[in-house]
């Protein structure tokens, strides 16, 4: 039996952070932890979270500029990213949010609301995929009836031209 747990990759310059977010998770889903967005991205070379929980203040690079980089690549474009912050004003929420994030969450953090929007976020990104699966599969389904239909069409044709000359 393969491990089904979810892999999350928290991304903060503040251990204690790294070690609240490590121990409100860590019975239900797989945690990687960084203090920086060049070794996140060092992670990402081998390995894909499901999830990125990811401060804006920090040095070098902050969270922001992180999210875009995730987001204009198209291998990390798509993995959820939620914000940890202590900048609790709208315009920062708002700017994370306009860049992509998924949700934000202010610190300090509440252990069972950090694992109740964790939970639930992954939960809509299982199922935006199935959706998305399904989709392609009833295009690919719809696709087959157009190409037999156009053979049917095809062949009436050629039948009703073929009684109209003999």
């Amino acid at each position: 039996m393969t491990n089904s747990r979810k892999l999350i990759v928290v991304v903060d310059d503040d251990r204690t952070n790294l070690a609240d977010a490590r121990s409100a998770l860590m019975d239900a889903y797989d945690i990687f932890t960084v203090s920086s967005g060049a070794k996140l991205f060092a992670l990402l070379d081998k390995s894909k979270p499901d999830l990125i929980l990811l401060d804006i203040k920090m040095p070098e690079m902050d969270g922001y500029d992180v999210i875009r980089i995730l987001k204009s690549t198209a291998h990390t474009a798509e993995i959820p990213v939620i914000f940890l912050s202590a900048l609790q004003d709208a315009e920062s929420e708002v700017t994370g949010l306009d860049l992509g994030a998924v949700d934000y969450i202010f610190k300090p953090i509440s252990k069972k609301i950090l694992l109740k929007h964790v939970e639930l976020h992954l939960l809509i990104d299982d199922r935006t995929r199935e959706l998305t699966r399904r989709v392609g599969e009833l295009e690919d389904a719809l696709a087959q009836k157009d190409g037999t239909i156009a053979e049917l069409r095809n062949a009436a044709a050629r039948t009703g031209a073929d009684s109209a000359g003999g």
